[in-house]
């Protein structure tokens, strides 16, 4: 991590930005995919993304970095259920023309973030903080009354990817090994999930060629964002950070307005709230940073 008196390289600067670029164009890529089941793509994304990880993990860390204890293993473990269980939730998500909640779902995220903070790293928020954790509640709270939904699809994403981020801040492991060994933790599982649906006629490779080429892009597409974002963090200010990580639910907003799914004045307020929460805690990062 560079310190404050240094500049950031505007290698590292276009590093970072491009995981979170992918990272925001994942739904084109999962609705290319429409016939397929979620949990096809799940399972597949978790088997491809083990040769991947292990071959990025090989170049950039060497093989020392594989051996881990059995306390290590087992906070990967329970970090690959969040992050498994956060990328079900986001492939029915888009399939189910949801793209917009998922978006909301990571714009909460960053404030779920400071909640966990709190509760377990005993962080202290100021009143500007604190403010913008309130905006944000609110903005959930006039979803669930004025537009009547409660957001649990992306509710649940931003608590489990917040969960994951609270298991991996404590695991200190190199990324693509730690992807690398939660792939491996999960894929038993994929593997007999592949065979249950196999057996109750379920195309686990897709239906057909273009279904199998994109299947196998999930290796990659899940790998290399990673790879690119550590590099972009070791190399560039939190904060920094704290407004790239906007740009992914930003692009997938875009995007759940390219196709057609439902804006209304209720979600535009729910957006507002949630918005002015990032900017306030944003302005105090940056303020607090000068």
């Amino acid at each position: 991590m560079i310190s404050k008196e240094e500049k950031e390289p505007t290698t590292a600067l276009l590093i970072g930005l491009s995981a979170y670029v992918i990272w925001g164009f994942l739904p084109l890529y999962l609705k290319q995919m429409q016939e397929v089941s979620p949990w096809v793509i799940t399972a597949n994304r978790i088997i491809w993304t083990i040769p991947w990880a292990a071959g990025l993990a090989l170049v950039f860390h060497g093989k020392k970095y594989f051996r881990i204890n059995y306390h290590t293993f087992f906070m990967l473990s329970l970090s690959a259920f969040f992050i498994g269980a956060n990328w079900t939730i986001y492939a029915w998500a888009v399939s189910k023309h949801q793209i917009m909640e998922t978006a909301l779902g990571y714009y909460i995220n960053p404030l779920m973030n400071v909640g966990l903070g709190m509760l377990f790293f005993g962080e202290k928020l100021n009143r500007i903080k604190t403010l913008a954790i309130f905006l944000a509640a609110l903005g959930v709270l006039n979803q669930i009354i004025v537009a009547q939904h409660f957001p649990v699809l992306g509710l649940s994403l931003a608590a489990l990817f917040a969960g994951y981020g609270l298991v991996r801040k404590k695991v200190a492991v190199a990324p693509a090994v730690g992807l690398f060994w939660e792939s491996l933790a999960l894929a038993p599982l994929a593997a007999l999930g592949l065979w249950f649906m196999g057996q109750n006629g379920v195309p686990v490779f897709g239906a057909n060629s273009g279904d199998k080429f994109w299947l196998l892009l999930a290796g990659p597409l899940t790998a290399v964002p990673l790879i690119l974002f550590a590099f972009g963090a070791r190399n560039l200010r939190l904060a920094t950070i704290g407004m790239l990580q906007y740009i992914a639910p930003s692009i997938a907003f875009c995007i759940s307005i390219f196709y057609g799914e439902a804006f209304g004045i209720s979600h535009a307020i729910t957006f507002a709230l949630i918005w002015a929460g990032l900017a306030v805690y944003t302005w105090d990062e940056f303020r607090a940073k000068a």
